[in-house]
């Protein structure tokens, strides 16, 4: 759902998002309400034992208890508000659901040393951090898979800074591939299952440059186009370096829907694009199609992932020397144009805007926690109220101030 859901009235979806916030903050303020009830009644008797050593006047008690109704108040403000930042806290970092995840995905860079014959040596390297939960499955076995230009070759895998080997075995301390010309696939036995874990995959691949439809020679490349066997539910970040020859003239441009992304090119020989699973104000504003706040991945009522991390990177290259080839293979796809892809992460990367993040975050947790808590606190300052209003009035009888 690209819409917010506050302005999708026609599907009722921030009204319906909005009760199903409430039904799961009512439930959870219902544990721990006894607690709150119990931390008003010390306040109260705090207010009530200042009073009695202070021997104030009749006023004086008037103004004390109505100073303890705002205390009180603002004790359970502050007590939602952090109730809602835990909850909200709690979902962005853990599983949407277990999938078998024994890691999940911290940071991901990506080095393309591209040649002038139009081939290019290119590294992943990968950080990785261990679920708390534990995987159903017991094995040592993790999956990554990724795009390619063509086909790849002298592949190098790196865990932890010591390559292990090619083997089909399926032994711990080895890696075995599953190489198409676009979609490849590494799967990596670990030799044991420690909380970091870093990975570096390195490896040829010939004819990455290649002509569109209008001639001009350029680099075309999905990265996290297939969602690998690990958790995406972080915040996590990453990079993509292309290193250039010389006597290259580089243009280039990445987009993805679901990630921020922010072009770099301070350098123009190694032109940089950075992108961040950040959080927008989709994961705030309550919508249908998820289930209450799911975090930075979220899945809809079947289950399903909603969220595409694909990055579509394209560079165009102007080359002011003679190239080690004579022939670059045609891109027969019609793909975005540089503008197009430049013109699209502009408006994507609105939707992290801080300020609309921080507001629709504070409003989230004032709407759902502030007035819940409020709510369910009212029959407590109300019998307090009435309770303090009697012994008022009798005060005022003894002072002799209210005649009978």
């Amino acid at each position: 759902m690209d819409n917010f859901a506050l302005f999708d009235l026609t599907k009722n979806a921030f009204v319906i998002g909005i009760a199903k916030s409430v039904f799961v903050t009512v439930l959870n303020l219902l544990f721990i309400m006894p607690i709150v009830y119990l931390c008003l009644f010390i306040i109260a008797r705090i207010s009530h034992i200042l009073y009695k050593n202070s021997k104030g006047s009749p006023y004086d008690f008037e103004v004390n208890y109505k100073r303890t109704i705002v205390v009180m108040v603002f004790f359970a403000i502050i007590t939602a508000c952090f109730m809602q930042h835990i909850g909200i806290h709690r979902r962005l970092t853990q599983r949407a659901g277990d999938k078998n995840e024994i890691y999940r995905l911290e940071n991901i860079d990506y080095n393309i040393q591209l040649q002038d014959d139009g081939s290019a040596n290119v590294e992943h390297i990968i950080k990785l951090h261990r679920n708390k939960l534990k995987s159903k499955m017991n094995d040592n076995m993790i999956s990554y898979e990724f795009n390619e230009s063509n086909y790849i070759s002298d592949i190098h895998l790196f865990v932890n800074g010591i390559e292990i080997e090619k083997d089909a075995s399926k032994q711990n301390g080895t890696y075995n591939v599953q190489s198409k010309k676009i979609r490849n696939k590494i799967n990596i036995y670990l030799p044991d299952l420690k909380e970091n874990l870093n990975l570096k995959l390195t490896y040829f691949v010939k004819d990455v440059l290649v002509r569109d439809l209008s001639g001009d020679l350029m680099y075309y490349n999905k990265f996290l186009a297939n969602r690998s066997g690990l958790s995406y539910n972080t915040n996590f970040k990453g990079s993509i370096r292309i290193f250039i020859p010389s006597d290259f003239i580089c243009q280039f441009s990445g987009y993805s829907k679901d990630m921020y992304i922010e072009t770099n090119k301070k350098n123009d020989n190694s032109p940089l694009i950075i992108f961040e699973n950040k959080p927008d104000c989709h994961q705030f504003v309550p919508q249908v199609s998820r289930s209450y706040l799911q975090g930075y991945d979220p899945v809809n009522t079947k289950g399903e992932n909603i969220k595409d991390f694909s990055l579509t990177l394209r560079a165009n290259f102007v080359t002011q020397g003679p190239l080690n080839t004579k022939i670059f293979p045609y891109f027969q796809e019609k793909i975005s144009s540089l503008e197009e892809l430049k013109n699209m992460t502009k408006r994507n990367n609105l939707k992290y805007d801080e300020k609309r993040l921080i507001w629709t975050y504070v409003l989230f947790i004032l709407v759902v926690g502030m007035l819940v808590m409020i709510a369910l606190s009212m029959p407590f300052f109300y019998l307090y109220h009435k309770a303090k209003d009697f012994e008022y009035i009798q005060l005022l009888y003894d002072e002799g101030e209210v005649e009978v």
